[in-house]
């Protein structure tokens, strides 16, 4: 599912406050320590009960949506997003979260529309940058994800995914050396990733650095050793390079694993070694 922003609003009264309203507190901040504690079904009941107290309360509609989500209703987590707007037109966060719903449902054109408001009200929500570059991305708008994806790292320079996928959005145009330096970031910051090590070896391997690919993938398989496409890929390096024996091993690792189109290719065309 995707990530929301989870910020849990505490409602701290100021000032004094009709007992329903200290009601619906207690009951809010008690639904926040049972959400922190992993207990959403109770968070649910706790917010319930927080906005019987008082319907007025939009940050309890927020806590609530999201304790919805975090149980897989996610539809009526956008309903208490909804709600929480009408109480609060300028609740950013109910607006990115809203959005993060739309977008896991599918519907990424309303999430888009959802982290344009969030962000117009709150221009440092980093996770909404990242969602709607996410949006854009999904939408074949490669530039403005590449866009937001810089956005994104600019409010935090140590987003290792927003790295990631940047570099993976400059691949698909088919700018592989910058998206080896966003690989390259990524991997300072996560150098246990598995798929950032994938993901470089194939820009090196559409450069022909055929070498550095391999090496690349041997990385990705050391990390995940059940890794099906880093064993087929660098099956495929291997075999580019001259080194049958060690291409067809990988193939046949692959389908092991799952991949076997690199070895039916391979059997095909009598390039397995005898």
């Amino acid at each position: 599912m995707r990530a929301l922003w989870l910020v849990l609003a505490l409602c701290v009264s100021l000032f004094s406050a009709p007992p329903d309203k200290d009601l619906a507190s207690r009951y809010a901040n008690e639904g926040i320590a049972a959400y922190n504690g992993g207990d959403y079904a109770a968070a649910l009941e706790k917010f319930t009960r927080s906005i019987d107290a008082d319907p007025s309360f939009a940050d309890a509609y927020y806590n609530r949506g999201n304790a919805r989500y975090a149980l897989g209703d996610q539809n009526q987590s956008i309903a208490d997003y909804s709600r929480a707007l009408k109480l609060n037109p300028k609740y950013a966060l109910a607006y990115a979260n809203r959005g993060a719903v739309y977008a896991n449902l599918g519907d990424h054109k309303r999430a888009i529309l959802d982290y344009d408001q969030a962000i117009k009200l709150d221009a440092n929500l980093t996770l909404a940058y990242y969602n709607r570059a996410e949006a854009h991305r999904i939408l074949n708008d490669p530039q403005s994800a590449i866009a937001d994806y810089g956005r994104t790292i600019k409010l935090d320079a140590n987003y290792a995914k927003a790295y990631v996928m940047r570099g993976a959005t400059n691949a698909y145009l088919g700018e592989y050396a910058k998206a080896i330096s966003d690989y390259d970031l990524a991997i300072k910051l996560d150098a246990n990733d598995a798929m950032i090590y994938y993901y470089r070896g194939i820009s090196r391997h559409y450069l022909n650095d055929l070498k550095s690919a391999i090496a690349d993938y041997s990385r990705s398989i050391a990390l995940n050793p059940n890794y099906a496409y880093a064993y087929a890929n660098r099956a495929s390096a291997y075999g580019q390079s001259g080194d049958l024996k060690n291409a067809a091993a990988d193939a046949k690792k692959a389908c092991d694993l799952g991949d076997c189109k690199l070895l039916e290719y391979m059997k095909a065309n009598s390039l397995l070694p005898k």
